[in-house]
């Protein structure tokens, strides 16, 4: 996957640009690529995060364990 830092600098050219065009309509069109590009690193960032909390997490013990233990 691209590194964030990279695709949020895409993110920032593209609504400088929309800001630059004088056609309204491409101006539109690059404020949504520029929303969908945030939306998908916001979705890689949580994914990532979710990963990292389901590696640290203590499995739970099954009842056959936790007899054991008793």
């Amino acid at each position: 996957m691209l590194p964030t830092k990279y695709l949020l600098n895409h993110i920032e050219a593209l609504l400088r640009l929309s800001h630059d065009a004088k056609d309204r309509t491409v101006s539109a069109k690059l404020r949504e690529m520029a929303d969908e590009f945030r939306i998908m690193v916001s979705v890689a960032d949580i994914t990532d995060f979710a990963a990292e909390l389901s590696q640290k997490t203590v499995p739970r013990a099954t009842s056959e364990s936790a007899r054991a233990l008793a």
